[in-house]
């Protein structure tokens, strides 16, 4: 599970912004790639967005990586990060884990909602095909059957499609 989804850690510092800065990537770049956090207040410096999480790659239909999700170890808060809107990301446009359920979901035009990167992979450790998705419209577009478990904000979906349908 952890090779498939590609999960990974953000420590806490700099790791990405020195990188960066040692491969010469020029400052509009890193602005675009949404890993660093440019503050608009004068005196603040540039950091990296995500530090201290656990992260989720979110990937388009083709399986490449285009933003991240992160969830904090231990207290803090937002215990959930996302990566910003940029030109190739746009969270209401991206259902995460689509790359792998595509076909399944299709075939069974069904879909099961559940909140949270870990209900997503806690289901496909089940057995389950995995879509992580933030507005049931862009779902409902084409699937013809959409069934909801658990009170969810129609702004933050996870879904799943079963394999035992």
């Amino acid at each position: 599970t952890i090779k498939k989804f590609r999960l990974g850690f953000a420590p806490a510092g700099n790791k990405i912004k020195e990188m960066l800065d040692a491969k010469k990537v020029p400052i509009e770049q890193q602005k675009e790639l949404g890993v660093l956090y440019f503050p608009e207040e004068k005196g603040k410096h540039i950091h990296d967005y995500f530090r201290d999480r656990v992260m989720f790659p979110i990937f388009d239909k083709k399986g490449k990586a285009i933003a991240f999700g992160g969830r904090i170890i231990g207290e803090g808060d937002p215990k959930y990060l996302n990566s910003p809107v940029t030109s190739f990301y746009k969270k209401e446009n991206i259902l995460y884990g689509l790359n792998f359920a595509s076909e399944q979901a299709r075939k069974r035009q069904t879909i099961l909602v559940v909140e949270g990167y870990m209900d997503v992979i806690a289901m496909h450790q089940a057995g389950s095909a995995i879509l992580k998705g933030n507005e049931s419209l862009l779902i409902s577009r084409w699937l013809t059957n959409l069934e909801t478990l658990l009170g969810i904000a129609a702004l933050n979906l996870a879904c799943v499609v079963n394999s035992v349908y």
